[in-house]
């Protein structure tokens, strides 16, 4: 998909699931939602589903919280439907999918997959290493996205300067040509966030605009 013409730009947000950092990652979606028009989402992985349907061609990405399904076709959107809230949006989907547009669910995607397929349209990427005593599962997303071939400019390393970060992922960061973005606070992250998304995104479609 293309950002532009109306069509949504989806930022990919990666990091650990802890809770101090999810709320975190929640706060960079808020502030994405707030100073930017609503062709610009924030997207955090776990939040998230990506169906594909039995008609080549046509898949749908939910946000489960809301829950809103995005309806793709040929990797352009299609459609947008709101779903019943609670836990069976699912099926409240797969009725919608048939009347409007008569296809069906054929699967989801697992974890990987899901990440894989955000990845390629999501721009940029950002990756938040916020605390030291964590899993490190944004490492895992990042080493395979670098595995996938996905396209390192627009992957962007975000790390709080207070936490350590070993020399090899340093070396990897730089050698792999990642972007790479030390903050010191909240308020300092919110201000990258906003400029990398002006000049990836904004300056190249004059159709939108910061709020």
């Amino acid at each position: 998909m293309k950002c532009g013409d109306q069509e949504p730009c989806f930022i990919l947000l990666l990091g650990s699931y802890d809770p101090h950092t999810k709320s975190l990652l929640n706060s960079i979606k808020e502030f994405i939602a707030k100073k930017f028009q609503e062709e610009i989402y924030g997207t955090i992985l776990e939040d998230v589903e990506i169906y594909i349907c039995d008609e080549k061609g046509y898949a749908v990405l939910v946000e489960k919280e809301k829950p809103i399904a995005y309806i793709f076709y040929l990797n352009k959107i299609l459609d947008v439907l709101s779903l019943k809230s609670g836990d069976d949006f699912e099926r409240s989907l797969r009725e919608i999918l048939k009347e409007k547009h008569g296809v069906n669910i054929e699967f989801r995607l697992p974890i990987l997959r899901k990440l894989q397929e955000l990845a390629k349209f999501s721009k940029p990427i950002l990756i938040v290493r916020e605390r030291e005593l964590t899993r490190g599962g944004e490492y895992v997303e990042l080493a395979f996205l670098l595995l996938e071939g996905t396209d390192t400019s627009k992957i962007v390393f975000l790390w709080n300067n207070k936490v350590d970060i070993s020399s090899m992922v340093k070396e990897l960061l730089d050698a792999c040509n990642f972007n790479f973005r030390p903050y010191s606070s909240e308020k300092e992250l919110l201000d990258e966030v906003y400029r990398l998304i002006y000049y990836k995104i904004i300056e190249g479609n004059i159709n939108l605009h910061p709020a």
